[in-house]
């Protein structure tokens, strides 16, 4: 959630050969730049850049995909706190 250019799902992708990272912002300009960042790192396949809010995606596509949510975004952490919670396996992240 609140991807930016994509920095903290690189790097994980980088460190987790396993991990399936998907990757939201909502800023168009940051989008783009991330999705670019996919490619020059070569994390196609494995980092999903997803264009939106994070809560609409999250409600509507990933309810109950990701063992771990990262939230860097200070200011929106507790708004978004429950679609974040929400994001989460059934079996907890």
């Amino acid at each position: 959630m609140f991807a930016g250019v994509g920095c903290f799902s690189i790097l994980i992708a980088r460190n987790v050969p396993t991990a399936k990272v998907y990757s939201i912002d909502v800023n168009p300009v940051a989008f783009e730049f991330m999705q670019e960042n996919v490619v020059v790192n070569r994390a196609f396949g494995q980092v999903f850049p997803l264009l939106g809010d994070a809560k609409a995606l999250i409600e509507t596509r990933l309810r109950g995909v990701a063992d771990r949510v990262l939230m860097p975004l200070p200011e929106k952490a507790l708004e978004y706190l429950p679609c974040a919670v929400a994001a989460l396996k059934p079996s907890g992240g």
